[in-house]
């Protein structure tokens, strides 16, 4: 997939402050630096020559004169009427997408993956024509409907919350012994399991997601 100037423009004026540029992020900027320095470097194809006054402060004789390579005037090769255009820019290409492999030897690895991925999927998506822009609200987040092992969630959060609960001796009764230190029990904890979290992610999506936008009927 391919971006046009304007694209590629638009999408660097909506970087924010803080947004840790990834590589597909620094590929359009090396791509805009390049478009930059090859304008710098092109050479003129045409020249104004307003030519002499009239009574009337007008350029009568005003034109556009073809500029050649050896920057002669050079007729030969255009007929009557031609039109001359700027080259449009090359286009950028969307990064390739990185596999999941089984072998990586953290979440932290596999979630960097599951990033790009998702970076690279947003940029087709934003390539396509849309008849009406959406604005996601300041205090909103793009999240996953359901956490999955393959948006990298179940390797991120497994493990990652923890209840706590007191366990009573069963020596005193909580009473408080020796073999508790005198405390009655122990505090335990016990990570919570990944089908609660799920089930408490889907209950937030639920509870928190922004309404329906309305849609306007064609006329």
């Amino acid at each position: 997939m391919t971006y046009t100037k304007e694209e590629q423009i638009q999408a660097i004026y909506d970087l924010k402050v803080g947004y840790t540029l990834g590589h597909a992020d620094i590929a359009m900027l090396k791509s805009m630096a390049r478009q930059l320095l090859a304008g710098m470097e092109q050479e003129p194809v045409g020249e104004v020559v307003l030519g002499e006054y009239d009574d009337s402060g007008c350029h009568p004789d005003a034109r556009v004169v073809c500029i050649a390579a050896d920057g002669q005037v050079d007729w030969e090769n255009f007929k009557d009427g031609t039109r001359l255009y700027a080259a449009p820019p090359a286009p950028v290409s969307v990064p390739d997408a990185v596999e999941l492999d089984d072998d990586f030897d953290s979440a932290f690895e596999h979630g960097k993956a599951v990033g790009w991925n998702n970076y690279r999927a947003a940029m087709l998506q934003g390539a396509e024509p849309v008849s009406q822009p959406y604005t996601l609200r300041d205090e909103y987040c793009v999240m996953p409907l359901k956490l999955t092992a393959e948006n990298g969630a179940k390797g991120a959060l497994s493990g990652e919350f923890h209840v706590t609960n007191r366990i009573v001796c069963q020596s005193c009764a909580g009473e408080g012994c020796e073999d508790c230190n005198d405390e009655g029990g122990w505090d335990a904890e016990i990570p919570v399991s990944w089908d609660t979290i799920k089930r408490i992610h889907e209950a937030a999506v639920e509870a928190c997601s922004l309404p329906a936008t309305p849609q306007q009927e064609a006329e």
